[in-house]
């Protein structure tokens, strides 16, 4: 199944929609860049955060993409950032972080 994708003007409409029921992970991609996964806890599908052209948004800087999400994903539930075998997530509004191993 293709991922699905969705606008920063999708976004809009549909958190404003469900309020608080979704969830934000930040991964990085194998060539270094930085893309959005926002998981509709509903209906537990993913989208990822495309351009308005339809290609992938990808953020070459973490700085960049973390205040993209602090902008426009001030009402997710969770919001979790993956690097390698590290997850770190905003404990709460004020985007304190804590790490989660995901080391067995």
């Amino acid at each position: 199944m293709p991922d699905l994708k969705l606008t920063k003007r999708d976004l809009q409409v549909l958190t404003a929609s469900v309020g608080d029921n979704y969830d934000v992970t930040v991964r990085q991609t194998e060539e270094g860049f930085w893309t959005i996964h926002v998981t509709f806890i509903r209906n537990e599908q993913t989208y990822l955060m495309q351009t308005t052209r339809g290609a992938v948004k990808a953020w070459r800087d973490l700085c960049h993409v973390i205040q993209f999400v602090q902008n426009h994903c001030k009402a997710a539930r969770h919001v979790f950032v993956e690097v390698g075998d590290w997850k770190l997530t905003r404990l709460s509004d004020n985007f304190r972080v804590a790490l989660i191993s995901t080391r067995s």
